[in-house]
């Protein structure tokens, strides 16, 4: 979500920026007829996208994605391996975007590619758009790794606390305009 909170903060949209966070959970079991339901219910979390309208993934953003221990963020407090924990945590990785080409013209490109263990940017897609698109981005973090299974919190109320304490220095910050978050 910081990364969509600093592509947000780029984009010449900025004002009316909105990041969505779908989750993805087990099927639910309903309870036998006659058997004690009581306790959490919740089914587990097991997938997750997180989609923004900021810049997109612009060629830039690529590199830097594509860079073990990037500099690009430094500025902003990044240290250029957070994309590492993805695939500690999820078997599959994948991200798509439309963005603006940064050549002046209004040329628009969509870009899809994995993010694997192997080569950091595997499966690429690359085309120019013939019709104008909203920038966006979608990242999609896939099946939770075994060993982590059952172990994300599950409640939506959990999780909008602990993105709020996460991500308080933004929305604290005098004159910052904070886009809208749908968890």
């Amino acid at each position: 979500m910081v990364n969509s909170l600093q592509a947000i903060e780029v984009s010449p949209n900025r004002d009316k920026g909105e990041i969505e966070v779908i989750f993805y959970r087990d099927q639910a079991s309903l309870p036998l007829v006659g058997s004690d339901t009581a306790g959490d219910t919740t089914p587990d979390i097991t997938s997750i996208d997180v989609v923004d309208n900021g810049v997109g993934f612009n060629d830039d953003n690529t590199d830097s994605f594509d860079t073990l221990h990037s500099s690009q963020k430094i500025k902003d407090g990044g240290m250029g391996f957070g994309r590492t924990f993805y695939l500690q945590y999820f078997s599959t990785v994948s991200v798509e975007s439309v963005f603006q080409l940064e050549d002046g013209s209004d040329t628009q490109v969509y870009r899809s590619f994995d993010f694997t263990k192997n080569d950091f940017v595997d499966n690429q897609l690359y085309a120019a758009l013939d019709e104008h698109s909203t920038p966006y981005t979608k990242l999609s973090l896939r099946n939770v790794v075994k060993k982590h299974h059952g172990k994300l919190d599950k409640k939506i109320d959990t999780i909008a606390r602990k993105v709020l304490e996460h991500l308080l220095p933004y929305f604290i910050t005098p004159g910052y305009s904070c886009p809208k978050i749908i968890l």
